[in-house]
């Protein structure tokens, strides 16, 4: 049994008796803290999956990394997965059926209907794409995590930049202690960079992935911007996150990080405020989006036969093929089972088999929902983007920069594809709970405002 298995066995037990402690502590208190249960499932199980799995692998060997039986412990983790499921369906149906949620409003509603209206498009192709049709309850897991999310923050607002920083945090600490632990597992190497050694390995550290790894740290880097830890832990922490970053050697999340830090810069100024205040947080949204769908256009018309020629690392292909796919089935895609393992072998040559994505969410949603899926895709975006604008002013300008993480993420990734609990919906959901948290706070202020106006003589 190698070292990661031992942290692995550990780690599961801790889970498990963290579950039943924060049950029983809230049966003592008679109150349920969601919103830790959440984040602690979020932040935790991916983990526990990515401990599982064995990645003491070369590059020849990660190229057929999606045929191989990664995980060694699938029994073990029967049961804890039927009782995180189980934690977060009765949360679920605690917050649709509770009388509390009934008779008011709540803040970011418009944000939540937007995703389901996104989600919707995957499950309309599982019913009408062809031939990778077929609905599953993974179509269904991110709505419900989701709501839950949704209702947790506005239940408990104003712990939950505390939480994500704490998640994030486990990550950062989790990932470079792993270097020390157990270096064959928490690095890869790639392989490529034969004339550069400071490139040969990649930190995977606790993570599934460098490129899931990186955009955590990230987050927690705004979120130490817009609320301050003490001195020493913001010190500590930030140099930390700093180092996974470069660690990860992930290209899309330092192009992220530079245009991020541009726009806390620009919009962070008060004097750069007053200057754009009359521009239209409608037309700002679909500027980034025209923005990003171009940068994805114009890689799409670059015609290259040869992987190793082109900077994206074989993307190009891939995208060809997923469009070539939506471009059979125009209205609803393929549908949900695009890059499983069927449609790999048919569709991809030996040495792409490591392929589960499409490496681009416009590309992604295309090929997999049609351009029913894409259009409601879009129009998420768009809301999305407008309430990262509409609160910009009061966050330090971090809700754009958090909109440019997901944006840019697209460019390079099927970043909101959440029907998996692992690192890339705890991103999202965290983006989704801190949008969700402007848009209350911005409520607060506003009212605030209101009440001072009506009393004032």
């Amino acid at each position: 049994m190698g070292t990661e298995s031992k942290i692995f066995f550990i780690l599961l037990a801790c889970y498990l008796l963290g579950i039943f402690g924060i049950f029983l502590r809230a049966s003592m208190k008679r109150k349920m803290p969601w919103l830790f249960v959440m984040f602690y499932i979020l932040t935790f199980w991916p983990i526990i999956i990515n401990l599982s799995s064995n990645r003491s692998l070369t590059y020849d060997q990660y190229t057929g990394f999606a045929t191989l039986d990664v995980s060694e412990w699938s029994s073990v983790l029967a049961l804890p997965a039927w009782l995180t499921t189980s934690v977060i369906v009765i949360y679920f149906i605690r917050c649709i059926t509770n009388k509390n949620t009934k008779g008011y409003s709540r803040a970011g509603r418009s944000l939540l209907i937007a995703y389901f209206i996104f989600s919707s498009g995957v499950i309309i192709a599982s019913l009408f794409g062809a031939p990778g049709g077929g609905f599953n309850q993974s179509l269904i897991r991110p709505l419900i995590v989701f709501t839950c999310m949704y209702f947790a923050v506005n239940d408990n607002s104003a712990d939950v930049v505390r939480y994500i920083k704490l998640s994030c945090l486990v990550y950062i600490f989790g990932s470079l202690i792993s270097i020390v632990i157990a270096p064959d597992w928490a690095l890869f190497f790639s392989g490529r960079y034969d004339e550069n050694p400071l490139f040969l390995n990649r930190l995977y550290g606790i993570s599934s992935n460098p490129n899931a790894l990186a955009p955590i740290a990230l987050v927690f880097l705004y979120l130490e911007y817009y609320e301050p830890s003490k001195k020493m832990l913001r010190i500590f922490g930030s140099s930390a996150a700093i180092l996974v970053i470069l660690l990860a050697q992930s290209k899309t999340i330092w192009g992220a990080a530079f245009i991020g830090a541009a726009i806390v810069c620009f919009y962070g100024n008060s004097n750069s405020i007053q200057n754009i205040k009359s521009w239209s947080t409608m037309k700002m949204a679909v500027l980034i989006l025209t923005i990003s769908l171009t940068f994805t256009i114009s890689f799409l018309i670059i015609k290259k036969s040869n992987i190793n020629d082109i900077t994206l690392t074989g993307r190009t292909v891939l995208w060809e093929i997923a469009l070539s796919e939506w471009r059979q089935k125009p209205l609803f895609g393929y549908g949900p089972t695009l890059w499983d393992e069927k449609f790999r072998g048919e569709k991809l040559t030996l040495d792409a088999t490591y392929a589960g994505q499409s490496h681009n969410m416009f590309v992604q949603q295309l090929a997999e929902t049609g351009t029913i899926g894409f259009l409601l895709m879009l129009y998420y975006l768009v809301v999305f983007l407008k309430v990262s604008f509409k609160t910009y002013r009061y966050t330090k300008s971090v809700s754009i920069a958090l909109a440019s993480l997901v944006i840019i993420r697209c460019m390079t990734e099927s970043a909101l594809s959440n029907r998996n609990i692992d690192e890339s919906m705890f991103i999202n959901v965290s983006i989704f709970s801190l949008l969700v948290l402007f848009v209350i706070k911005d409520s607060k202020r506003k009212m605030s405002e209101t009440c001072s106006a009506y009393y004032l003589p």
